[in-house]
């Protein structure tokens, strides 16, 4: 943050001295006495004694062509088109440092794998021994991750209340849990669960959505 407040003040330094080049710029062409700075010395600012004997020859003084223009003054040899380029250099630099954001490595988050598992653990990994009624309840909890009715997190979807989503997750981390069940929860959300439609997302005991899709060992799998 103070790296990106510095180059905002570099910038903001350059543009005001192009906004002073122009207004100086502007009032000698239209022949007002433009503002002088502290800098400009006595000779500058004293005009020349003119002998009473003589005439003075009138000057005409240039229309300057816009390339002239664009070539104001400002600061010593610094001109609009140098502080143009100068301003363009920082923010590359700005964008050259910055810290990049990562990518997604596709590798599912380690507190996923072991939230996803615990609850299909005591939702329903005893309840036969294919392990399908749990498989579909890790599939259920994925597919609210993905709807818009649900949080987007396994974490959030898990522990949303009013009303209470998963009773059981008061029970979450107290027992060890095999290994099969860790593989299955990576095994969801790595490869998805492509035999379970995207809009069953009730898991229950009794019937919920619109519509019941598969009922399995006493579980309801209904649609969203």
């Amino acid at each position: 943050m103070n790296k990106q407040l510095r180059t905002v003040a570099k910038i903001a330094a350059l543009t005001t001295a192009v906004i002073l080049a122009v207004v100086l710029a502007v009032e000698e062409k239209n022949g007002t006495e433009p503002i002088q700075s502290e800098a400009v010395s006595i000779e500058q600012t004293t005009a020349p004694t003119q002998t009473p004997t003589q005439i003075p020859t009138p000057t005409t003084t240039p229309t300057p062509t816009p390339e002239a223009e664009n070539q104001t003054v400002i600061a010593g040899d610094v001109g609009i088109p140098q502080v143009t380029e100068m301003i363009a250099e920082i923010i590359a630099e700005e964008k050259k440092t910055a810290t990049p954001t990562p990518e997604p490595t596709g590798k599912p988050e380690a507190e996923d794998i072991e939230l996803l598992a615990n609850v299909i653990y005591h939702e329903n990994w005893h309840t036969d021994e294919e392990k399908k009624t749990a498989y579909w309840t890790g599939a259920v909890v994925l597919n609210r991750v993905k709807s818009d009715r649900w949080p987007n997190t396994i974490r959030e979807v898990l522990y949303q209340k009013n009303p209470t989503q998963y009773s059981t997750t008061h029970k979450f981390f107290t027992v060890e849990l095999p290994e099969e069940c860790y593989e299955m929860a990576r095994s969801i959300i790595e490869n998805g669960t492509p035999d379970v439609p995207e809009n069953v997302v009730y898991q229950s005991r009794f019937k919920q959505g619109s519509g019941v899709w598969e009922v399995l060992n006493g579980e309801y799998f209904c649609y969203e």
